[in-house]
């Protein structure tokens, strides 16, 4: 006999509303609760919610608690550790109405100055683009995209001889620099003990500024790095103007120095080379990285993917002895490992093929003394040269006859090294 025909059929009845399956099976808590005057959530269900609350910051806020979204352990006058008591029930629906509301109010204006008269340039969702340089020893040329006077965007300038209308990867994220949490706001003290920056007000920074440079005497330095542009020149001139004793120093933190140097030695002044890679059919690197740490690296991008095309059945010829890896390196279509204290000893070799083993004589007014026919001399030996830097046999007679093989159409180029420099210059 079935157990269920001993019982009330009453009892058989499941409720037809039921919020939790607690309450569906009948749990006794839920029974008891039920017969209060106002029915609370099982502890389940608020554990529940408390794992998805409403918040954005993933912490509980003070609209979500007061609306019932983490578990709330409140006593009620009866004794429950799970119930909400009367009373207490109409202090958090107050508060929670008092939150939600507070959530709808206008926030405070915050200097907000509209147009009263728009500019002529400025249309609200149309886009505006300026023409500028970005910064570092080669000013490419960008144009900036801008919305209501807000840059988005920066890409290169088509009519930039530099740029050509390309920008690089270092150029594309340099638009995240207005936009970095971590730069300073406002001017900043920066004190020498523990150095902390402790922002100040502009007006602060302004008086103290002036009151230094009165106090200077005239006697005024100002320190920079490269600059580039007219504008840019034209203010720091007038600046320097108001003082008796002003002077403007430039300096960056990798001024090729060593090749600045090797081009004074050769030919008389201290300038770095301008290089035309779409006109080089061979390209022969010496411990250099000219497509990714090269002085005007995106120029020579530029160029360099313009004659890395196949034409006529062929294309640009690119050989590399480097000591790491490097963007240049992985585009070559030869790549040898070589220690870095080892590049001078096998630009050597390659000049000795190339010169007196070719049957070249260097001009007397470029070697008055002979010591480059002597430097020369001391690596005549291919062999023992390839065997010492582990390179395979034959690699500088074929590296000499190529260069030889593309005169006028090849391109030397050189790391940052004073001596190493002089070779390359030598094999242009």
């Amino acid at each position: 006999m079935n157990e269920n025909e001993h019982k009330n059929p009453s009892e058989l009845a499941l409720p037809k509303y039921w919020s939790t399956l607690e309450e569906l099976r009948g749990n006794a808590n839920i029974e008891r609760l039920r017969g209060e005057e106002f029915y609370a959530k099982p502890v389940e269900y608020l554990e529940h919610e408390h794992g998805n609350r409403l918040s954005l910051t993933g912490e509980p806020n003070l609209i979500s608690e007061a609306a019932g979204f983490v578990e709330l352990k409140v006593k009620n006058s009866g004794g429950s550790e799970t119930g909400v008591s009367r009373r207490d029930f109409l202090k958090l629906s107050g508060a929670a109405m008092v939150f939600a509301t507070a959530g709808c109010a206008l926030r405070p204006a915050r200097k907000i100055i509209p147009y009263v008269k728009a500019p002529e340039e400025i249309i609200p969702g149309v886009a505006n683009y300026y023409a500028s340089t970005m910064g570092g020893t080669a000013g490419t040329g960008v144009l900036i995209k801008t919305r209501e006077g807000r840059p988005i965007k920066i890409e290169g300038h088509p009519d930039h001889p530099l740029s050509q209308g390309k920008l690089d990867s270092r150029g594309q994220l340099a638009i995240f620099n207005l936009y970095d949490p971590d730069r300073l706001q406002a001017p900043a003290h920066i004190n020498r003990t523990d150095r902390e920056a402790r922002p100040i007000a502009w007006l602060t920074a302004d008086e103290e500024i002036g009151k230094a440079l009165k106090e200077a005497k005239g006697q005024v330095v100002v320190l920079t790095g490269t600059m580039h542009g007219p504008a840019r020149q034209r203010i720091l001139r007038e600046f320097l103007s108001g003082f008796a004793y002003a002077k403007h120093v430039e300096f960056d933190a990798w001024t090729h120095e060593a090749t600045r140097s090797a081009q004074e030695i050769c030919y008389g002044a201290s300038i770095l080379p301008h290089y035309r890679p779409e006109r080089a059919e061979y390209l022969l690197n010496l411990n250099a990285d000219p497509l990714g740490t090269h002085y005007s690296s995106l120029e020579f991008m530029v160029g360099f993917g313009k004659n890395r095309k196949v034409r006529d059945g062929q294309m640009s010829r690119v050989v590399t002895f480097e000591s790491c890896m490097s963007v240049t390196g992985a585009n070559s279509d030869e790549r040898y490992k070589i220690r870095a204290t080892d590049t001078i000893k096998l630009a050597l070799a390659i000049a000795h093929q190339v010169v007196v083993a070719g049957g070249h004589s260097i001009p007397p007014e470029q070697d008055r003394d002979g010591k480059i026919k002597a430097a020369l001399n001391r690596y005549g030996n291919a062999e023992a040269t390839e065997k010492e830097l582990n390179l395979p046999a034959g690699t500088t007679k074929t590296i000499a006859k190529d260069l030889w093989k593309y005169r006028g159409k090849g391109l030397v180029m050189a790391g940052e090294d004073e001596s190493l420099q002089i070779i390359a210059n030598l094999l242009n």
